[in-house]
């Protein structure tokens, strides 16, 4: 309730113009969540959902270019974060942080102490942290480990709902609660804010998938579209539009799945210019290896048929010189020239090979 204890505390968002580093993220978002309501914000990725949870929060970095924030008739657009608190406020953080060395129960005793400005024994605090954690289902040993450290999903958002339990505000937000979990922890997380909303507490659920909504049911859904809202449903029409607002939220979806897999493509594509070059590479190594071989074979065989060439040199010029083979007479005329049968002995000495004949036209082969 609000202060004067007869009307129910309102959150109440006017013309909110927002920006994150100078980028314009909201654009014109009107809001109303009463105490005692449950609304549904959805829309696709990107569209300004948590940018907003965000401004309502106060959290630094996110600048209020134009509009309001006022939350029982106090605009709360200049206050930090802590005194939107103490005032009645709550976000549950799409990705909740771990603190290493703060246990959940230390952790919850100081923060209802600042939030409800007053100094709570041990014992009257675990008493009413006690009766909230048999309201939802959660034992003793996760109040006793270190906040979010190692802790599931599911166990992450079971925190957030039982930090919503034990500080009771007026309005909550709670950012993507459903996101990363699985089918049974969803109904878990959804059953404990069930059991809190109510009469005494408005709560906002920010979403992109609609099965969330098939266990908490809303009376007001609201649809944001690139930082703007594109339209607000009313309580008799709530039903029918659950099962078309998806349908809109999942073209949207769509059309950032087909740009994410453009992106995927030209990866693939570069990964592929880079396989087929190595490939180049490689069979340009393979080439010149071969290229090699046969060098190496080609100069090998050259050798070869130079040294067998030199021995038929020898032979030829120990002819010219008057020596020839064992067995052969060097003919000459009387001139001293070597006649015509000496140059076929040549002849047939290059083409014998190993064997020399030495031919005498006189006298036939011998």
């Amino acid at each position: 309730m609000s202060e004067n204890g007869t009307t129910p505390a309102t959150l109440e968002v006017r013309d909110l113009h927002a920006s994150v580093e100078g980028k314009e993220i909201l654009r014109g978002i009107d809001l109303v969540v009463r105490q005692g309501e449950t609304h549904a914000l959805m829309g696709p990725n990107g569209s300004g959902k948590s940018t907003l949870s965000n401004v309502i929060m106060g959290r630094p970095g996110y600048v209020v270019t134009s509009g309001q924030v006022i939350f029982n008739g106090e605009d709360i657009s200049g206050l930090t974060a802590d005194e939107r608190a103490k005032r009645g406020l709550f976000l549950a953080m799409q990705y909740p942080t771990e603190v290493p060395g703060v246990s959940v129960v230390n952790f919850l005793r100081t923060a209802y102490q600042a939030v409800k400005g007053e100094q709570v024994s041990a014992l009257a605090f675990r008493k009413h942290m006690k009766e909230q954690m048999d309201r939802l289902g959660i034992d003793d040993a996760m109040v006793n480990r270190y906040v979010n450290q190692g802790f599931s999903g599911g166990e992450k958002k079971r925190n957030e709902v039982l930090q919503l339990a034990v500080l009771e505000p007026e309005i909550a937000i709670l950012d993507e609660t459903d996101s990363g979990l699985d089918i049974d922890a969803l109904r878990i997380v959804s059953d404990g804010v069930n059991a809190l909303a109510g009469p005494g507490m408005g709560v906002l659920v920010i979403t992109h998938y609609n099965r969330i909504l098939n266990y908490i049911k809303p009376d007001r859904v609201h649809v944001m579209v690139d930082g703007s809202p594109l339209f607000r449903i009313l309580d008799e029409d709530v039903d029918a539009a659950l099962g078309e607002t998806p349908a809109m939220v999942a073209e949207a979806a769509a059309d950032n799945l087909r740009h994410a897999l453009d992106e995927l493509q030209e990866a693939r594509d570069s990964r592929s210019l880079l396989r087929a070059l190595g490939y180049s590479a490689l069979a340009t190594l393979l080439l010149v290896v071969v290229l090699g071989l046969l060098a190496g074979g080609i100069l090998i065989a050259l050798g070869h048929l130079a040294e067998t060439r030199g021995s038929h040199l020898q032979v030829l010029a120990r002819v010219l010189t008057g020596g020839g083979p064992t067995g052969v007479t060097r003919p000459r005329d009387q001139a001293g020239s070597i006649p015509a049968q000496a140059a076929l002995f040549v002849f047939e000495a290059g083409t014998a090979g190993a064997g020399i004949v030495a031919t005498d036209p006189g006298r036939g082969r011998r």
